[in-house]
């Protein structure tokens, strides 16, 4: 049954481009500005995880040190995350 709304295009899957796809999404979303102290608390997470004998790029250390400084769940099917102290992983797709 198609909505009557602006997800319209979600729902239905018509959406032209990823673009299109995104301005239909992004309203759905709460945002969280990333400053120098998330920085530094990612260099130190990959600090501390290279001594434990754990890789973690630098875009994921930033991403777990967002998880960590909201207290947010990662939704993610990468298990390097796993690796991380405190973080609250889940994956949605994996059977339970």
């Amino acid at each position: 049954m198609p909505a009557s709304n602006s997800s319209t295009c979600i729902l239905q899957l018509s959406c032209d481009t990823p673009l299109e796809l995104w301005n239909e999404l992004k309203a759905n979303f709460n945002y969280r500005d990333i400053d120098r102290l998330d920085a530094e608390q990612a260099a130190e997470l990959q600090i501390t995880l290279r001594r434990r004998g754990k890789q973690l790029a630098t875009v994921d250390a930033l991403i777990a040190t967002i998880g960590l400084r909201y207290n947010l769940p990662l939704l993610t099917t990468d298990g390097d995350f796993r690796a991380v102290p405190g973080l609250r992983v889940e994956n949605w797709l994996s059977p339970k």
